[in-house]
């Protein structure tokens, strides 16, 4: 349960002809300024907006007298607490393609500054500030936001004012972004269609303060009509806020990959915007390994090429290679068989006796050679045929006819 006492309607419009029209949302707190928000903080889920493309918007701020003092006029205290409410707002942002650029911080001795004195001093001194979409006031004491509908890129119309405490920063986030809102083109009655998958109704993709849902998907169709934010990073002035969050690397960060949730960098540290490991050892290891990916690839191919290599000339050994029949070894082969058998060197076997019933018997030991010889057919032998006598037989066991 809020403690707080709603008094100003949301959203009391106020047109001015020729330009654009005031968003005023005001709260009154029935205790102190530390109601307005519950106590335990939260980030909405825009999963489900459909973002074409990423927006920068530079964001000029200025700091009234009042934020000033409760930090003691300290610089520093400041600084750090301006950080911790952009951070916040771009964990809203981002989530809808909307990186906030903090171009400057300028603290002014103004107190309880209306919006009509704020656009007379940043009428004046826009020659001297630096390049800027939006400019937003942080007032002390003060529990709400005003704004030109559509202001940004106006030079007349880009500014608006925003409540805020130096010494709870992040409560002030969710007022912050609805003041950016308002200056990139949302008002309270715009309405378009949108899908969400897991949200309750009348909650899908809907920014708290708006009465429609949705509002998130027509702040992302608004934003992107407007002529003066870019895709490109700008180039940053010495006096720029770095913002660590905001998806832009800025002066002393390293790295910049958004908030905790939205980081796809393994070698960023979302808090702290600096790489996990020094930088030049992550680039030598980045160079390393795809130069170990390609040994190693060279390594396998010449392996497998071995392998099969090797397979190839073991088959060959295995399998005996023939001479061609019309080669000139196989020929000369052929000639040495011929002439080793027609050669007078041989013994002839002695005839055999036509009379001799004994059995036939080698009389020595055959004869292999390296290649097989070629043997002349001979005619059958027949009972009438010579046949050679064995040199040695055994006459008491005569052959019987």
């Amino acid at each position: 349960m809020f403690a707080f006492l709603l008094i100003f309607s949301l959203a009391v419009v106020f047109p001015s002809p020729g330009s654009s029209h005031i968003a005023r949302d005001e709260f009154e707190a029935s205790l102190d300024e530390h109601a307005l928000f519950p106590s335990r903080f939260s980030i909405p889920d825009w999963s489900d907006a459909v973002v074409s493309n990423s927006l920068i918007v530079e964001v000029l701020l200025v700091v009234d007298g009042g934020v000033a003092e409760a930090v003691g006029n300290e610089e520093d205290r400041i600084h750090n607490a301006v950080t911790t409410l952009i951070q916040y707002v771009n964990m809203f942002s981002i989530q809808l393609g909307l990186r906030i650029v903090v171009v400057d911080v300028i603290p002014v001795n103004g107190y309880h500054m209306s919006l009509h004195s704020f656009k007379q001093w940043h009428g004046q001194h826009i020659k001297e500030l630096a390049n800027h979409d939006i400019a937003i006031l942080l007032r002390a004491n003060y529990q709400g936001a005003i704004a030109s509908v559509g202001g940004a890129c106006k030079d007349e119309e880009k500014v608006g004012i925003c409540g805020f405490s130096p010494q709870i920063p992040y409560r002030y986030s969710t007022l912050f972004f609805h003041s950016i809102a308002h200056l990139l083109g949302l008002s309270h009655d715009t309405k378009v269609n949108c899908n969400c998958k897991n949200a309750t109704r009348g909650d899908c993709l809907r920014i708290h303060g708006f009465e429609y849902e949705c509002s998130a998907q027509a702040l992302i169709q608004s934003a992107s009509r407007l002529p003066c934010l870019s895709t490109d990073i700008p180039t940053l002035s010495r006096s720029s806020l770095p913002v660590c969050g905001n998806g832009v690397v800025e002066a002393s960060e390293q790295c910049d990959c958004g908030s905790s949730k939205s980081c796809d960098n393994p070698f960023c540290d979302s808090a702290s915007c600096q790489f996990i490991m020094p930088k030049m050892l992550l680039s030598s290891i980045l160079t390393f390994i795809p130069a170990l990916l390609i040994f190693c690839l060279i390594v396998v191919l010449r392996n497998r090429i071995m392998t099969a290599y090797r397979k190839r000339q073991s088959s060959q050994r295995r399998r005996p290679v023939l001479p061609h029949p019309h080669s000139t070894t196989a020929s000369l082969s052929t000639q040495i068989s011929e002439e080793f058998l027609s050669s007078e060197s041989l013994p002839s076997p002695p005839p055999l006796s036509s009379s001799s019933k004994s059995p036939i018997y080698p009389t020595e030991d055959p004869i292999f050679f390296s290649s097989p010889p070629q043997i002349q057919k001979q005619k059958p032998l027949t009972l009438d045929s010579t046949v050679p006598l064995p040199t040695k037989f055994n006459q008491q066991s005569p052959m019987s006819p």
